[in-house]
């Protein structure tokens, strides 16, 4: 899948008001608990911008517990900017955060978390993942894109911005 800049602007078919792509299995509220194998294809310009209240889960998937395997982001941004006290904000190339299983994937564009309140800590952002929960697990996955923390007290991380599941092979 490539995406385009028109995709992402004013009247594109992903504009989401500014906040382009839309994570699948959103946020806190839906979770993806099914298996997706991308068979080895890559995402090119993937644009996911979460801003506002409340807990905001960037990537390609908002929030994991099924299985994600086999797909490559490659050249877009994932972003949150997050503006209220007590949110937890988590980032990742292709997950948010995850209580599943990632396996096989690469992320190779830029993940960015920031917040406009120094007050506002606790988020986290990584390569592949923001935050690996509990029953976690990324497999023999790698990434060379930039990850980067201007969030006070946040997590960055090459793999996970926070890890408190398994990491194997990466």
């Amino acid at each position: 899948i490539v995406f385009t800049e028109a995709d992402f602007a004013e009247g594109g078919e992903f504009y989401n008001d500014g906040q382009g792509w839309e994570p699948i299995g959103g946020n806190g509220s839906t979770t993806f608990t099914g298996v997706f194998d991308g068979d080895e294809h890559t995402i090119t310009g993937l644009y996911c911008n979460r801003s506002g209240n409340g807990a905001q889960y960037a990537g390609l998937f908002g929030n994991n517990k099924g299985v994600i395997h086999n797909i490559g982001i490659v050249n877009g941004i994932i972003s949150v900017d997050v503006n209220s006290r007590g949110s937890m904000p988590c980032a990742g190339g292709v997950v948010g955060i995850n209580n599943g299983t990632i396996y096989n994937c690469y992320n190779k564009e830029s993940i960015v978390i920031s917040s406009g309140q120094d007050e506002y800590r606790s988020g986290n952002c990584g390569g592949i993942v923001g935050r690996n929960e509990r029953y976690g697990i990324v497999d023999s996955c790698y990434n060379i894109g930039n990850v980067t923390s201007d969030y006070g007290g946040g997590n960055a991380g090459g793999i996970t911005g926070s890890n408190c599941g398994k990491i194997n092979n990466c």
